[in-house]
């Protein structure tokens, strides 16, 4: 039942159960599965799967704008904020794998992985620097303050310090 209590519910790993759909798109369980998405990607990337390494890495993009979604429901600048930084690494990672996947299945065309490795570079840097003006300039001075309800929202509670703290 949806309709369950989050009280009523045991987490396991990670996983809430009874395990439902409407995890999927809760604001862990869109990460999550941005998670095992990304690593298909890289699995599939190992293996020289490079037809089935794109699709994930492209389902890992698509599924990224959930995470997004949640920030701009909740109104929590601080996860909107790292959402942009995060959508630049994963295009970045994806645009240079698109480079390496052409070159290797059409050798005798004109090589583009340089340049897309030029191009995630400096989709990388900006990532990079995106991220450090956050944490730098925006943070310290709490300039796009998130409400509590909104960290509220992100904070599970599934992770318990084995120490006291």
């Amino acid at each position: 039942d949806d309709n369950l209590d989050v009280l009523d519910k045991i987490s396991v790993l990670g996983f809430t159960t009874p395990l439902t759909l409407g995890w999927f798109f809760s604001v862990a369980g869109t990460e999550y599965c941005h998670t095992y998405f990304w690593i298909a990607k890289d699995l599939a990337w190992m293996q020289g799967w490079r037809k089935c390494s794109l699709f994930f890495g492209l389902s890992a993009i698509v599924w990224s704008l959930s995470i997004l979604y949640h920030g701009l429901r909740t109104e929590n600048f601080h996860e909107i904020w790292n959402f942009v930084a995060l959508f630049l690494w994963l295009f970045a990672n994806f645009w240079w794998m698109i480079g390496e996947a052409h070159d290797y299945e059409f050798p005798y065309k004109t090589p583009v992985s340089d340049a897309h490795a030029t191009t995630s570079t400096l989709l990388l840097n900006c990532a990079l620097c995106w991220l450090v003006f956050y944490y730098v300039v925006i943070l310290p001075f709490n300039l796009f303050p998130s409400s509590k309800s909104s960290l509220a929202e992100y904070d599970d509670g599934q992770l318990q310090p084995r120490l006291p703290i």
